[in-house]
């Protein structure tokens, strides 16, 4: 159907060039958030398929970590027992939003899955069982690998909640839904007058933040501790940019913030929706696109008593 070769769309484009293809909202939802998980370490990946698939084909080891997790979250005169969901669902290699159930299962059985790959490696004969038991035991006492659930699993939950509205039947103000998406987003990354921030004034998410507090000062502070939660901010970091731009990116371009900055505005080829107007009229508009900073729009009627919008719609709304 939409082969770059010979399909239905590669002939349609032949007959009218100017043609946009548009493809299935939910499935773009989730291909934008593989390629954000991908700016993070392969540990993820590793852990996220190796972990349910561990117990997906034993009814034994399922059994066995049922039982662990029942022994270390028993109830007490202090606290009642503890229950959650357990990762033993394996995720769809074609729907990557389905992971974020599993990130957050995994997540919320941190402890016992470590304490349950430290039994099997001690109690296993078989080497190479053992050897896959130690790497995930291993990898499950990396502090680091801890601290990128923890970010990332919130932000694939939110790609996940906004593809399941695309997908029911009367879903309803589903582009406000997605442009407050796009909105929380670059609140995160970048502040008011639309300038990036530091990566120490960077919404990582409050939870996230408090366990590399506590990781800090299980270190006392040192400078290896330091720069370990640098690195690993560096790659959230990559990820929520990756996840604003492959969502968002050419939208972005069309704020006013943007296109008024003489110094970092787009040039016009770079627009959006620039191809929809291939015929005579471009070169009108792309001269009027040069001028578009030079106006003083704060003396227009349309933005003399409020002021020059910050949001997008309102701003072209009255420049049209």
């Amino acid at each position: 159907m939409v082969g770059c070769n010979n399909s239905v769309w590669s002939r349609l484009k032949e007959a009218s060039p100017s043609c946009l293809q548009l493809r299935c909202i939910c499935h773009s939802l989730a291909l934008c958030i593989q390629r954000a998980a991908s700016k993070l370490p392969s540990n993820i990946g590793f852990l996220l398929s190796e972990i349910p698939g561990w117990f997906c084909h034993s009814d034994l080891r399922r059994e066995a970590y049922k039982q662990l997790f029942r022994a270390t979250n028993t109830a007490t005169e202090f606290k009642p027992a503890r229950t959650a969901p357990l990762p033993f669902e394996k995720p769809s290699l074609m729907q990557w939003l389905v992971r974020a159930k599993l990130m957050f299962n995994i997540l919320m059985n941190w402890e016992e899955l470590r304490a349950y790959f430290t039994t099997v490696e001690l109690a296993q004969s078989m080497l190479d069982i053992q050897f896959k038991a130690r790497l995930l035991k291993e990898m499950l006492w990396d502090y680091k690998n801890y601290l990128f659930f923890e970010f990332a699993t919130p932000v694939v939950q939110e790609f996940e909640r906004l593809n399941s509205l695309f997908q029911k039947t009367k879903a309803h103000e589903l582009c406000k839904q997605l442009f407050l998406h796009h909105e929380s987003l670059q609140n995160r990354l970048y502040d008011a007058r639309g300038q990036k921030k530091n990566i120490h004034e960077v919404d990582f998410g409050v939870k996230f933040l408090t366990v590399c507090n506590k990781f800090l000062q299980q270190k006392n502070n040192c400078a290896e501790a330091h720069l370990e939660i640098d690195n690993v901010k560096g790659s959230c970091l990559c990820m929520l940019e990756e996840a604003l731009r492959d969502t968002f990116g050419n939208l972005s371009k069309l704020s006013p913030v943007i296109v008024l900055n003489q110094a970092s505005r787009p040039r016009f080829s770079e627009l959006p929706f620039v191809q929809l107007h291939a015929g005579n009229d471009v070169s009108t508009i792309e001269e009027q696109y040069r001028k578009l900073p030079r106006v003083a729009w704060n003396e227009e009627a349309q933005f003399e008593k409020d002021g020059l919008p910050t949001d997008t719609e309102q701003f072209w709304l009255g420049v049209l």
